[in-house]
Formats: C-alpha cells, sequence, structure tokens
C-alpha cells in the first residue's frame, strides 16, 4: 500500500490541489447569499452597530469641539471688536453726515441772503414742549449778537432774538403767541401782521391778522415780511395760505398760514447781523379801532 502512494505521489499532489481549488470556488459561490445564522446575527447586530457607531461620531464631534474651544472664543472676541469698530464707524459717518447737512444749510442762507452780515448758530436747547416756539442758540453777544436780530433757516424767517447773554442767546419763533410780523402776499401785495396762535401752534401754523376786507388774498398765496417794518427786512419768506376768514367783528379779513420752517425740527439758524430799527409793526399796522374813534367824537363834541 505503501509503495502504491510511492509510486503515484505526484498524482495524488496534483489531485488535492484540484479538491482544495474546487472547494475554495465552491465556498466563495456560497458566500454570496449569507447563511440564515449570518441573517439573523445581522438582523440582531446591525442596528446596534449603526448606534454605536453614531455615538462615536458624537463623541468625536464634541471632543473636537472641547479641543476647539478657545479657538472659538478668541475668534467670537475678534469678531465682537470688528462689530464694535464698525459701530463707531457707522457713528462718525452718522455725525459727519449731519456736519456736512448744517453747513449746506448755513451755506444756502448765506447764499440766499449774502447781502447781510449774517453768523451761523446751532440750537442748544428749548423750552418744554414738542414745538420750538421759543428756544435757544449757542451764539452771544462776544459773536456780536444783540436783541431784535433776525434768525433765519434754510426754509425762512425762524423768528428774532428776544434775549442774549455772552455765549447764547434766546429766540422766539414765529409760532409762539408773543410773535408778530409785518408781512404781505407776495402776489397781491395786500398786508397784514403774521402772530403766533396757542391752538393754531398745534398744527404748526401762525395767523395772519389785519387783513383789509377788499384783500384778494387766497389759499397757495406766498406770504413774505414787508417792507413796512424795519425789525425784518423785506421780502423773507414766511410761509403760504392755507384759508380765508373774517374776523368775528367784519372789520377785517384773516388767513391762516403754514410756515415754510418745520418748527418740530430746528436745528441750525443763521443770524443777520444787522439790526433794522423802525417802528413796531403790530402798533403801527393795526387798524384804528372804531370803538376808540367814536369815543374820541363823542369827547370833541363837548
Amino acid at each position: 500500500m505503501v509503495g502504491f502512494f510511492s509510486r503515484h505521489k505526484r498524482i495524488f499532489i496534483v489531485g488535492i490541489i484540484i479538491l482544495c481549488v474546487l472547494a475554495m470556488w465552491f465556498t466563495a459561490m456560497s458566500r454570496l447569499r449569507p447563511s440564515f445564522l449570518e441573517n439573523a446575527l445581522g438582523f440582531v447586530l446591525a442596528p446596534a452597530q449603526k448606534a454605536a457607531t453614531n455615538a462615536s461620531e458624537w463623541v468625536s464631534d464634541k471632543v473636537l469641539f472641547f479641543t476647539r474651544i478657545g479657538e472659538i472664543e478668541r475668534e467670537n472676541a475678534l469678531l465682537r471688536a470688528e462689530v464694535d469698530m464698525l459701530r463707531m464707524e457707522s457713528s462718525k459717518l452718522a455725525l459727519l453726515e449731519t456736519d456736512n447737512k448744517r453747513l449746506s444749510d448755513i451755506l444756502q442762507i448765506s447764499q440766499k441772503y449774502a447781502q447781510y452780515p449774517q453768523t451761523g448758530a446751532q440750537v442748544i436747547a428749548k423750552d418744554s414742549g414738542n414745538w420750538f416756539d421759543r428756544f435757544y442758540i449757542d451764539k452771544g453777544t462776544k459773536d456780536g449778537l444783540a436783541q431784535n436780530m433776525v434768525v433765519l433757516t434754510a426754509g425762512g424767517l425762524v423768528g428774532k432774538i428776544t434775549q442774549v447773554g455772552a455765549n447764547f442767546a434766546r429766540v422766539t419763533s414765529l409760532v409762539n403767541d408773543d410773535s408778530a410780523v409785518s408781512a404781505e402776499s407776495a402776489r397781491t401785495e395786500d398786508r397784514g401782521i403774521v402772530r403766533g396762535d396757542v391752538d393754531l401752534m398745534r398744527s404748526g401754523y401762525c395767523r395772519m391778522d389785519y387783513l383789509s376786507l377788499d384783500a384778494q388774498v387766497i389759499p397757495g398765496d406766498e406770504i413774505v415780511t414787508s417792507n413796512l417794518g424795519n425789525t425784518y427786512p423785506p421780502g423773507i419768506i414766511i410761509g403760504y395760505v392755507r384759508e380765508v376768514g373774517t374776523d368775528d367783528m367784519g372789520l377785517n379779513k384773516y388767513a391762516i398760514i403754514e410756515p415754510v420752517v418745520n418748527f418740530e425740527n430746528v436745528r441750525t439758524v443763521v443770524v443777520i447781523n444787522k439790526l433794522f430799527e423802525g417802528f413796531d409793526e403790530e402798533e403801527d399796522l393795526r387798524p384804528p379801532d372804531p370803538n376808540a374813534i367814536a369815543v374820541d367824537a363823542t369827547d370833541t363834541g363837548e
């Protein structure tokens, strides 16, 4: 028997090799489909493996976050610093824009009334209330200002200085009920007195009194300072007529005036550095009181 295997040793070796190759091929082919046991194990282990993988990734992310938290905090600090810097730059630009607007307004007024000496000023305070009917500016006697000097804005007439100190002045505007300005219609030259009114001021308007009954003033007419009053130079725009009526006595007409100046928001003004000395507009332009005339007539008839 031993001699048989010895004589056919090569044949046996070749046969064994062939069997091994066939076994390997069969095993590989059979692995294309998992066995029942492998299916069972996969059903149980796959979810657990997925959960373990997700947990591993979550832990890795957290570890990475905590390892980078210092770097993140530094980046946030840099970003906050950049935001603060941008805010400061934005504030500076806003201030520059405001200054440019103020200078532009002053230049516009200066060019419009170039025939008069002028001083630019900024509003620093105002009386209580929503309206700039009486307010204070940052220029005074040291800048050559004096009581009764005329105050303007880019729109037109604001009012006049009624009190002055070394480095400040108080301005009484058109809408204040103590104000009185001789004025006329630019279209018809009908004259009257523009004054403030407590009730009208709530709407930002003022009133033009002592218009004659035959005055041709109509809504939309431009109202300017007249040449009858020497406190204000003539031709400065005051506002526009909104409506026209007749007073309670039936002796005169009146007009409601909408000023061109926004008296809710006065920030920059120009003062005309010149006094226009003369009569008091309200006293000299007011029509005679018919009752006073009647009394005088009675007295003279004695």
